[in-house]
């Protein structure tokens, strides 16, 4: 009884504890050089430069151009998605999205990058810059 005991309180403690580290987000606060490789072979370096709030992410996407984005979403545990506004609403051609999904994996971040309509989506590799 006492060995049974011992070994559902172990269990139970195991889970707990992994449940705890699954519901902290990843830390992306800070500057992140990024870069892109859209399918149709165009290819992207730019910086991102986050603030965090919980799970809570705003900041801006910097070009070579020197042109700003905003850029806001969120963080799941080490999954992040997010938007970045490339386009405004006041834009004659109306507002743009460029949405960014992704996994956290120590000091990187690689994942996919979606537009509204497909025409030029890719894929993204972020390094955090110390």
């Amino acid at each position: 009884m006492r060995k049974t005991l011992f070994v559902l309180l172990a269990a139970s403690t195991v889970m707990m504890s992994g449940t705890a580290a699954q519901q902290r987000p990843a830390q992306m606060a800070g500057t992140w050089q990024v870069h892109i490789e859209h399918y149709k072979g165009r290819i992207v370096d730019e910086q991102w430069i986050m603030t965090q709030t919980g799970t809570n992410a705003t900041g801006k996407v910097v070009v070579k151009s020197g042109m700003e984005f905003p850029i806001e979403g969120s963080i799941d545990g080490n999954k992040i998605k997010w938007k970045v506004t490339t386009r405004p609403a006041s834009s004659p051609e109306g507002e743009r999205f460029h949405h960014f999904i992704g996994t956290l994996n120590g000091d990187e971040i690689k994942g996919t990058l979606e537009r509204d309509k497909h025409d030029d989506d890719g894929t993204f590799v972020a390094k955090h810059l110390k």
